[in-house]
């Protein structure tokens, strides 16, 4: 039996924000995952009711304001495409994704050492492409009523997938679907935040979250640029991966330098040991506490460069050598970093191993 464990309760939330701020950091845009009643890979989220063990709705709204006071926001996280028990509403039989022999098309998470079934995880459906909008619909209902402004879309910026049951939805046409789900949400919500969005996506959203940081790494592929954001800076803002589950979070602020990204993190505010073999293991190492002085110390360094060029087009940018890469912000602003070990010369000047230079148009 599945046992509810509260890692981040609103006051939580509220007491990081509170930190954050006596640190200097006062622009907070947070995304509050796994709010609502029965929010964690159960039903449907159509209901935008907060969970009971998170605390108030009024506290909920007092965090809200503290943040928008301070220049920030709060986006409150919905899943509508995958749904991991049926009922409230779904039917396996008529709402969720079938199969080619018109049954339930079932998803389930692999190992990626032996490409086998997880056995730890339940298996779970997708709603049927033509089924969204009715979704949708039924949830932003509920939360216009809630009071709040700003919503977090799960899935929907990168999962495009087909039905190839009688009577299906081919994928061509699902994101012509999405186009117009997420603009009517946009007519009546403040924001949108989306992770790692499409095309057809982005452009409706006002924060996106986990955008492209590498390509592919496929033997055809040189070197990894930052297209994405060559596309979007300046019109929307976004970030990298989380600097807490980052392989190397030292390499963060180069990268969020190179790619004029907004730092991220993902945290909880308690009870972080019991996301060991719960379905948000990979939050390995987010125990707020042992990083907020880490996130301190990068924002700091990130925003007194980045703060300058947040309006400013990506203009530019070069691999000026193995490991050094430079990016040119409105043409005003030139990036070069260094993931080298070591120190390069660039231009005739030194630039120290795993560190960077900033040089001003005319200074």
């Amino acid at each position: 039996k599945d046992t509810l464990i509260t890692t981040t309760t609103v006051k939580d939330a509220d007491n990081i924000v509170s930190m954050l701020g006596d640190n200097g950091i006062e622009k907070v845009v947070l995304k509050y995952n796994y709010w609502m009643k029965d929010g964690y890979y159960r039903t449907i989220q159509t209901g935008a009711k907060l969970e009971k063990k998170l605390d108030s709705m009024q506290e909920l709204k007092q965090l809200n304001d503290r943040l928008r006071q301070n220049g920030g926001d709060l986006y409150l996280a919905a899943e509508l495409m995958n749904v991991y028990k049926t009922g409230k509403g779904v039917s396996k039989y008529s709402d969720v994704l079938s199969s080619v022999a018109n049954t339930p098309q079932v998803q389930y998470e692999f190992q990626l050492d032996s490409a086998g079934r997880d056995t730890r995880y339940k298996p779970w459906y997708l709603i049927k492409p033509k089924k969204l909008s009715l979704y949708f619909d039924k949830f932003l209902a509920n939360f216009e009523k809630s009071g709040f402004g700003n919503v977090a879309f799960e899935s929907v910026g990168t999962m495009c997938y087909s039905e190839l049951a009688t009577n299906g939805t081919s994928r061509n046409r699902i994101p012509g679907m999405i186009q117009d789900i997420l603009h009517t949400a946009s007519e009546r919500v403040d924001g949108i935040m989306l992770s790692g969005a499409n095309d057809y996506a982005a452009v409706y959203a006002t924060h996106i979250l986990n955008t492209p940081a590498k390509s592919s790494n496929y033997d055809v592929e040189d070197a990894s640029i930052p297209f994405f954001q060559m596309v979007f800076h300046g019109y929307v803002y976004y970030s990298l991966g989380a600097t807490n589950l980052a392989s190397s979070p030292e390499n963060m602020v180069l990268k969020c330098l190179e790619y004029g990204a907004s730092p991220m993190y993902s945290w909880v505010g308690r009870n972080s040991e019991e996301l060991i073999g719960s379905r948000t293991d990979e939050l390995f190492s987010a125990d707020y506490q042992k990083w907020l002085d880490f996130a301190v110390s990068e924002y700091a360094e990130i925003n007194s460069i980045l703060k300058n060029t947040a309006t400013l087009p990506i203009t530019s940018h070069k691999i000026l050598k193995s490991g050094v890469a430079q990016t040119v912000y409105g043409d005003e602003i030139r990036v070069i970093v260094n993931y080298n070990s070591n120190a390069v010369t660039v231009d005739g000047r030194e630039i120290n191993g795993n560190d960077y230079l900033v040089l001003e148009e005319g200074k």
